[in-house]
């Protein structure tokens, strides 16, 4: 059962004591922390010794970081203008390849630019979107 309000946690035992942690509100990031949490908890139990991952070190992919702006955008904006922010995501995440937000620069802002003439829009329509 999904609570689009509440945040999930997963939970486990280490050295006798339950354990707990975070793993987001959007079912591909609990299903990710999850699949993480049982990678090292299986190295753990063969004997090799496995690191939580650093999480300032985590990278934010595009489409997981639009997923969390568009649900936020759904909450506190018309649904006219969350019709319109989703599709600008979808045309953005489309002109890339698995890009993170941390390597998005104007290079790749100028190429959305180029992929949205290549869609065949008209130039009054590509200024609209937000891109430099």
């Amino acid at each position: 059962m999904r609570n689009p309000e509440g945040r999930y946690f997963i939970e486990w035992r280490h050295d006798g004591r339950r354990r707990r942690k975070s793993v987001g509100t959007i079912p591909s990031e609990i299903l990710a922390g999850a699949q993480r949490q049982r990678a090292i908890l299986n190295l753990r139990s063969a004997g090799v010794e496995a690191k939580e991952p650093d999480p300032s070190a985590r990278l934010t992919y595009i489409h997981y970081a639009s997923a969390k702006y568009v649900r936020d955008v759904q909450m506190n904006k018309a649904r006219s203008t969350c019709v319109h922010y989703r599709h600008t995501l979808d045309l953005f995440k489309g002109s890339l390849e698995n890009a993170t937000i941390q390597s998005v620069d104007r290079g790749d802002l100028m190429d959305f630019q180029a992929y949205l003439y290549k869609l065949g829009m008209g130039a009054g329509t590509v200024k609209t979107k937000p891109s430099s």
